[in-house]
């Protein structure tokens, strides 16, 4: 994507699909890590008892009252977790779990033991192997806490029981005391308040009798504040692992690191894919064909016509339908001669350049390609003919225009001109004016001229010769060429203000790899070159001939006239 360019649904759709095996591969991974945890892991078993915390009753003070009774509190909830916890508690759960198995455990069985608080619930859980001693577990727990806490109350019951029961004491002696002074009293006044004194004692000693009764009964009730509440029933499937959770959030994981990852790679991985990228690379390029994915390219060693050798198959009839596009193009424009370039080295325009001559040729034009690629020129391979004489020839005085340019056998009305010597500054030799006039003369002996150039990025021959040229037709390769410069070659060509009539995106029903053409572009970029000895027909793996030295058909006198001055 361009940058500073929103992403749109339909983008992220692509992202996916055309990343889609990175996808399903890391979901596939994280499935089957899931799945295997799932099968080796050690079974975990939970059981669960609760307890309800109640308000233990107030006990009476020393004074005869009883205070009013409490509510349950986070502090008390907590105090009742600490002694489930205490060693008190935890040290007698192994005998406990003994009795309820019927069977001694030693050493005790190993568990984990959880607890959490809800309102006034208690849960005590236990996890286990075996789900039956988990229930175990759980139980004892409960019973060793309920068993502790009832203790504790009675013996606070207890510690109260001891002030009553002086207190009462204090009072009967009261009581007997004051029963004395009235026997012994010898006037009615004295009887009177001896006697009122004697009753206030009796009622405060039958206020310590009951209280001591409720005591009593306290005791006998006692149940340290906590209740069971429920038992632990052993559990029937396991708390860990839970295979259909496990594997859910195994696939959910992979599933969004996939998805992570295919962005991540799209984001790093800026090679063109489609028509839309073409687009936010090069606004405003009309993409004029889109020529299906040919698996015979990938033998770099032997440069495949398929417009000659299949004409029935999808992609000559892609190339049709560049042929037509180009056709609209020239209804509003004099083109005569078009340069065909792409960015960097491996995007097909070679090929494009054969196969595009090859389909205005059957189409009755009479074509001329030239093979402008002094730095590494591969366009005699396509048609076996030799580089020798050509373009530098003409130039250089060597060879006339009959001498250079050959007919391709096979193929009538279509003519093909090599690179001649290659020059030592090429970039000179196509500022040349004479190699202007060269390709002058050429726009005006045939219909259209093709000339396949050099990258655009590496060296600077193809804008070089767009200058000479009426249009460019800039090639691009789904899975090969790169965003960024493709956007390059946009700002070069507007930089030169050489006109573009369009583009054509290669490879784009296949598998994304590109054209294999064997390019063996070696310049620019860091690239360094030697000196090129030009392969000649025999080197050739090609058995398509062409007829060396045999002339144009001719237009009329003055093109013969322009001819022979020319050579």
């Amino acid at each position: 994507m361009s940058q500073g360019e929103p992403l749109q649904l339909t983008d992220y759709l692509r992202i996916v699909l055309r990343r889609i095996w990175w996808v399903v591969g890391v979901t596939v991974i994280f499935l089957g890590a899931a799945i295997g945890y799932t099968v080796v892991a050690t079974r975990e078993y939970v059981a669960n008892a609760t307890v309800l915390a109640k308000a233990p009753t107030n006990l009476p003070n020393g004074q005869g009252q009883v205070l009013p009774q409490a509510t349950i509190s986070t502090s008390s909830l907590q105090t009742d977790v600490a002694l489930i916890k205490s060693a008190a508690v935890r040290r007698v759960v192994p005998g406990i779990i003994a009795k309820l198995a019927k069977t001694p455990l030693a050493p005790a069985p190993a568990v984990a033991t959880s607890i959490t608080t809800n309102t006034d619930l208690i849960t005590i859980s236990c996890t286990s192997p075996q789900p039956q001693l988990a229930a175990y577990c759980a139980n004892a727990y409960t019973s060793a806490f309920l068993s502790y806490a009832k203790a504790q109350q009675i013996a606070e019951y207890n510690t109260e029981e001891k002030p009553i029961n002086l207190d009462l004491a204090n009072a009967n002696k009261q009581v007997a005391a004051y029963a004395k002074l009235i026997k012994d009293a010898g006037t009615t006044t004295n009887i009177q308040a001896y006697l009122a004194q004697e009753q206030a004692w009796v009622g405060v000693a039958s206020t310590y009798s009951s209280l001591l009764a409720d005591l009593v009964v306290q005791i006998d009730t006692a149940n340290g504040g906590v209740v069971l509440n429920s038992t632990a029933q052993p559990p029937i499937s396991p708390s860990s692992p839970r295979t259909t959770r496990d594997v859910a959030i195994g696939g959910g994981i992979g599933l969004i690191l996939g998805l992570a990852l295919a962005f991540v790679l799209d984001t790093l991985d800026d090679r063109i894919r489609s028509k839309d990228d073409v687009e936010r690379s090069y606004p405003g390029l009309s993409m004029l064909g889109f020529i299906p994915y040919v698996d015979s390219w990938k033998a770099v060693d032997r440069p495949y016509l398929v417009a000659q050798d299949a004409p029935l198959a999808g992609p000559t009839e892609a190339y049709r339908t560049l042929r037509t596009a180009i056709e609209f193009a020239r209804l509003n424009r004099d083109i005569r001669s078009l340069v065909v370039t792409s960015s960097l080295a491996l995007e097909g325009k070679t090929a494009t350049v054969s196969n595009l001559a090859v389909i205005f040729a059957k189409a009755g034009q009479r074509v001329c390609v030239v093979s402008g690629d002094l730095r590494r020129p591969r366009l005699g391979e396509f048609f076996a003919s030799e580089e020798i004489p050509g373009l530098t020839s003409i130039a250089l005085g060597t060879a006339d225009f009959d001498e250079a340019i050959r007919e391709v056998a096979d193929v009538p009305g279509l003519f093909f001109l090599g690179t001649g010597p290659i020059p030592a500054e090429p970039a000179e030799f196509l500022s040349a004016k004479r190699t202007v006039e060269i390709f002058a003369e050429l726009r005006d002996r045939f219909d259209l001229v093709l000339i396949d150039t050099p990258p655009v990025l590496p060296v600077t021959d193809a804008l070089l010769m767009g200058r000479v040229a009426d249009g460019i037709l800039v090639v691009v390769t789904a899975g090969r060429t790169r965003r960024r410069a493709l956007a390059r070659v946009r700002e070069l060509i507007e930089q030169t203000n050489l006109p573009v009539i369009g583009g054509v995106l290669n490879g784009t029903s296949g598998s994304g790899s590109g054209y294999g053409y064997g390019y063996g572009y070696g310049y620019g970029y860091g690239y360094g070159y030697g000196e090129y000895k030009p392969k000649t027909a025999g080197d050739s793996g090609r058995k398509r001939g062409s007829k060396s030295k045999t002339k144009e058909p001719k237009r009329t006198a003055g093109d013969d006239a322009g001819r022979l001055s020319a050579g």
